[in-house]
Protein backbone atom coordinates (compact mmCIF):
# COMPACT_ATOMS: atom_id res chain seq x y z
CA UNK A 1 0.00 0.00 0.00
CA UNK A 2 1.34 3.18 -1.04
CA UNK A 3 0.74 6.65 0.64
CA UNK A 4 1.68 10.07 -0.12
CA UNK A 5 0.84 13.32 1.22
CA UNK A 6 1.57 16.66 -1.07
CA UNK A 7 0.61 20.01 -0.62
CA UNK A 8 -2.03 21.53 -2.41
CA UNK A 9 -1.84 24.99 -3.73
CA UNK A 10 -4.56 27.86 -3.74
CA UNK A 11 -4.91 29.43 -6.72
CA UNK A 12 -8.42 30.78 -6.22
CA UNK A 13 -7.36 32.59 -3.24
CA UNK A 14 -9.58 35.73 -2.46
CA UNK A 15 -8.84 38.39 -0.01
CA UNK A 16 -11.25 39.26 2.50
CA UNK A 17 -12.96 38.14 5.92
CA UNK A 18 -14.47 34.64 6.35
CA UNK A 19 -17.14 35.22 8.37
CA UNK A 20 -17.37 31.31 9.91
CA UNK A 21 -14.08 31.29 10.86
CA UNK A 22 -14.29 34.24 12.99
CA UNK A 23 -17.98 32.87 14.36
CA UNK A 24 -16.73 29.23 14.77
CA UNK A 25 -14.61 29.49 17.84
CA UNK A 26 -17.09 31.31 20.10
CA UNK A 27 -20.23 29.53 18.32
CA UNK A 28 -18.65 26.10 19.24
CA UNK A 29 -17.53 27.02 22.22
CA UNK A 30 -21.19 28.09 23.29
CA UNK A 31 -22.56 24.96 21.90
CA UNK A 32 -19.93 23.10 24.15
CA UNK A 33 -20.75 24.62 27.56
CA UNK A 34 -24.78 24.00 26.51
CA UNK A 35 -24.18 20.44 25.88
CA UNK A 36 -21.18 19.65 28.80
CA UNK A 37 -23.88 21.57 31.61
CA UNK A 38 -26.33 19.15 30.06
CA UNK A 39 -24.87 16.13 30.25
CA UNK A 40 -22.49 16.50 33.49
CA UNK A 41 -23.71 17.57 36.48
CA UNK A 42 -21.25 19.31 37.91
CA UNK A 43 -21.30 21.95 35.08
CA UNK A 44 -24.03 24.65 35.20
CA UNK A 45 -24.60 28.41 34.66
CA UNK A 46 -27.33 30.48 36.27
CA UNK A 47 -27.68 33.34 33.76
CA UNK A 48 -26.88 33.84 29.89
CA UNK A 49 -24.20 36.72 30.98
CA UNK A 50 -22.37 34.22 32.95
CA UNK A 51 -22.79 31.83 30.02
CA UNK A 52 -21.66 34.62 27.51
CA UNK A 53 -18.48 36.23 30.23
CA UNK A 54 -17.17 32.30 30.29
CA UNK A 55 -16.91 31.88 26.70
CA UNK A 56 -15.18 34.85 26.08
CA UNK A 57 -12.71 34.29 28.58
CA UNK A 58 -12.34 30.24 27.85
CA UNK A 59 -11.55 32.32 24.11
CA UNK A 60 -9.08 34.61 25.62
CA UNK A 61 -7.20 32.02 27.41
CA UNK A 62 -7.28 29.92 24.74
CA UNK A 63 -5.59 32.45 22.73
CA UNK A 64 -3.20 33.88 25.84
CA UNK A 65 -2.54 31.93 27.92
CA UNK A 66 -2.81 28.13 26.60
CA UNK A 67 0.14 28.57 23.81
CA UNK A 68 2.07 29.45 26.66
CA UNK A 69 1.10 26.79 29.06
CA UNK A 70 1.56 24.22 26.34
CA UNK A 71 5.36 25.12 26.08
CA UNK A 72 5.84 24.72 29.43
CA UNK A 73 4.70 21.21 29.76
CA UNK A 74 5.90 20.50 26.12
CA UNK A 75 7.59 17.05 27.26
CA UNK A 76 4.42 16.16 29.30
CA UNK A 77 2.16 16.48 26.50
CA UNK A 78 4.81 14.09 24.48
CA UNK A 79 4.83 11.78 26.81
CA UNK A 80 0.98 11.22 27.29
CA UNK A 81 0.67 11.45 23.43
CA UNK A 82 -1.54 14.46 23.67
CA UNK A 83 -3.51 13.90 26.13
CA UNK A 84 -1.77 16.76 28.43
CA UNK A 85 -3.35 19.05 26.23
CA UNK A 86 -6.59 17.86 27.34
CA UNK A 87 -5.64 18.19 30.80
CA UNK A 88 -4.46 21.99 29.97
CA UNK A 89 -8.14 22.70 28.19
CA UNK A 90 -9.55 20.98 31.79
CA UNK A 91 -7.52 23.37 34.62
CA UNK A 92 -8.53 26.70 31.56
CA UNK A 93 -12.36 25.29 31.80
CA UNK A 94 -11.14 25.78 36.10
CA UNK A 95 -9.79 28.85 36.55
CA UNK A 96 -12.70 30.58 33.77
CA UNK A 97 -15.07 28.91 36.08
CA UNK A 98 -13.70 30.25 39.10
CA UNK A 99 -13.33 33.81 37.62
CA UNK A 100 -16.61 33.95 36.41
CA UNK A 101 -19.01 34.43 39.16
CA UNK A 102 -22.64 32.17 37.82
CA UNK A 103 -20.50 30.31 35.97
CA UNK A 104 -19.73 26.92 37.77
CA UNK A 105 -17.90 23.94 37.71
CA UNK A 106 -17.54 21.73 40.63
CA UNK A 107 -14.79 18.99 40.16
CA UNK A 108 -11.91 18.54 38.07
CA UNK A 109 -13.64 15.79 36.10
CA UNK A 110 -16.22 17.94 34.78
CA UNK A 111 -13.64 20.33 33.84
CA UNK A 112 -12.24 17.05 32.29
CA UNK A 113 -15.19 16.46 30.84
CA UNK A 114 -16.39 19.80 29.52
CA UNK A 115 -12.99 19.77 28.12
CA UNK A 116 -13.16 16.23 26.21
CA UNK A 117 -16.74 18.00 25.14
CA UNK A 118 -15.34 21.36 23.93
CA UNK A 119 -11.83 19.58 21.90
CA UNK A 120 -14.85 17.21 20.28
CA UNK A 121 -17.32 20.01 19.56
CA UNK A 122 -14.18 22.05 17.59
CA UNK A 123 -13.66 18.97 15.76
CA UNK A 124 -17.16 19.00 14.26
CA UNK A 125 -17.12 22.33 13.59
CA UNK A 126 -13.74 22.37 11.98
CA UNK A 127 -14.88 19.74 9.61
CA UNK A 128 -18.11 21.42 8.67
CA UNK A 129 -17.16 25.05 8.87
CA UNK A 130 -13.53 25.31 7.48
CA UNK A 131 -13.36 26.30 3.46
CA UNK A 132 -12.55 23.00 1.21
CA UNK A 133 -10.88 25.48 -0.64
CA UNK A 134 -8.06 26.55 1.83
CA UNK A 135 -6.87 22.69 1.85
CA UNK A 136 -3.64 22.39 3.25
CA UNK A 137 -2.65 19.04 2.04
CA UNK A 138 -4.66 16.03 0.38
CA UNK A 139 -3.87 12.55 1.42
CA UNK A 140 -3.37 10.39 -1.59
CA UNK A 141 -3.76 6.35 -1.31
CA UNK A 142 -2.63 3.82 -3.98
CA UNK A 143 -3.77 0.12 -3.59
CA UNK A 144 -2.59 -2.30 -6.38
CA UNK A 145 -2.83 0.41 -9.53
CA UNK A 146 -5.69 2.14 -8.47
CA UNK A 147 -5.11 5.73 -7.63
CA UNK A 148 -7.61 7.62 -5.23
CA UNK A 149 -6.83 11.10 -3.63
CA UNK A 150 -9.05 12.00 -0.53
CA UNK A 151 -9.24 15.58 0.57
CA UNK A 152 -9.35 16.52 4.47
CA UNK A 153 -13.17 15.98 4.10
CA UNK A 154 -12.79 12.20 3.59
CA UNK A 155 -14.40 12.28 0.12
CA UNK A 156 -12.84 10.47 -2.94
CA UNK A 157 -12.37 13.74 -5.45
CA UNK A 158 -10.62 11.73 -8.07
CA UNK A 159 -9.99 8.30 -9.00
CA UNK A 160 -7.96 7.60 -12.32
CA UNK A 161 -4.99 4.71 -13.23
CA UNK A 162 -1.25 5.76 -12.32
CA UNK A 163 1.57 3.53 -11.63
CA UNK A 164 4.31 4.16 -9.02
CA UNK A 165 6.79 4.97 -11.77
CA UNK A 166 4.91 8.31 -12.78
CA UNK A 167 4.52 9.92 -9.37
CA UNK A 168 7.15 12.32 -8.21
CA UNK A 169 8.71 11.48 -5.80
CA UNK A 170 9.71 15.19 -4.16
CA UNK A 171 6.52 15.69 -1.98
CA UNK A 172 5.80 12.02 -1.06
CA UNK A 173 5.94 10.75 2.13
CA UNK A 174 5.95 6.12 1.55
CA UNK A 175 4.51 4.56 4.24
Amino acid sequence: MYIGVRPTTNRNFRAGMNYKQILKGPGAAALAILIAASTADGIYYNSPEALAVAILLLGIFNIFLKPLLMIFSLPFIVLSLGLGILIINACLFLLAAAIVNGFYVESFWSALWGAFVLGVINIIASIYLDDPKNRKFTVNINRGGRFQSIDKDSRVSKISRQSKASTKDDDIIDV
